[in-house]
């Protein structure tokens, strides 16, 4: 998915460069002026003292938002019995 999203990003860009516009303009013009952050801290599979930092970090950094997700980590096809 993620290789497919900046296929797409990548020809919304091609697409404006050769039009000589922006991609907002391409979509119909800028909605705001300004675009909130979040701080996406990944995967932490567990590790509470892991996320602690992490999330301490970004508040530090003037994030107000975050993002993150507890997913097990992704086994290869040779590795699954």
């Amino acid at each position: 998915m993620h290789a497919l999203s900046g296929l797409d990003i990548a020809l919304w860009d091609i697409r404006g460069k050769l039009e000589g516009v922006s991609v907002s303009k391409l979509l119909g013009g800028a909605k705001r002026t300004r675009v909130e952050c979040y701080a996406s801290l990944m995967q932490y599979y567990g590790d509470v003292e892991h996320l602690k930092r992490n999330t301490a970090r970004a508040l530090d950094r003037g994030f107000r938002r975050s993002s993150c997700t507890n997913a097990p980590p992704k086994r290869s096809p040779s590795r699954v019995q």
